[in-house]
C-alpha cells in the first residue's frame, strides 16, 4: 500500500505547514497553509488557514463529488 502523506519530521500541535495536495494524479496540486491542531498514533488533525480562492473552489468541487447522492 502507498502512503497518502509522508514526512521525515514528527509533527506537533502548533506547527505551520505548507502543503501540496494532489486531488488527481494528472492535475496541478492545491497549495494550502495549515496548522497542526492535534497529533496521536493514528495521524494528525490539520486546520487549513489559507488557500487561493481557485484552490478552494477545486477542493469544494472535489468534496461534493465524494458525497453520497440523495
Amino acid at each position: 500500500s502507498s502512503d497518502v502523506c509522508s514526512s521525515d519530521l514528527a509533527l506537533k500541535p502548533g506547527d505551520h505547514l505548507n502543503l501540496k495536495l494532489f486531488l488527481h494524479p494528472k492535475e496541478d496540486h492545491l497549495k494550502i497553509l495549515a496548522d497542526v491542531v492535534w497529533v496521536d498514533h493514528s495521524g494528525a488533525g490539520l486546520r487549513f488557514v489559507a488557500m487561493e480562492q481557485e484552490d478552494v473552489n477545486k477542493l469544494e468541487s472535489y468534496l461534493k463529488g465524494l458525497s453520497p447522492k440523495s
